[in-house]
């Protein structure tokens, strides 16, 4: 009965000890999603991982700006489902002028929090 006794002591003890073993860490860090406007208004979706992969969708000329900053939307939604948190939104409108004339180029930065 002793020996009974023991056993399920260690018994507890040992399912006591891996209920609380560290469990693993969740991918953690900051990614940004880039909607980039040239002048001639070609679009590109960018992503930068936190470990600095680089994804671009090219989303061509088809589009108006409108439905390109709708596209970017979707892709923040998408990532907001898998954790993602917004901290920071800022548009951008760049304008400069060079050798064609001047062009007007619009940049729309999302960061994005893994907590």
């Amino acid at each position: 009965m002793n020996k009974a006794l023991l056993a399920a002591a260690l018994l507890l003890t040992v399912l006591a000890c891996w209920a609380f073993y560290p469990k693993p860490v969740d991918e953690t860090g900051y990614m940004t999603v880039t909607l980039y406007i040239n002048g001639s208004s070609r679009g590109d979706l960018v992503v930068t991982a936190p470990d600095g992969t680089v994804t671009a969708q090219d989303l061509g000329r088809q589009k108006s700006l409108t439905q390109m900053r709708g596209l970017l939307l979707v892709k923040v939604n998408e990532l907001r489902r898998q954790g993602w948190q917004v901290v920071q939104m800022a548009p951008n409108r760049i304008i400069g002028t060079f050798a064609s004339g001047t062009d007007t180029y619009y940049e729309d930065v999302y960061l994005l929090e893994k907590r």
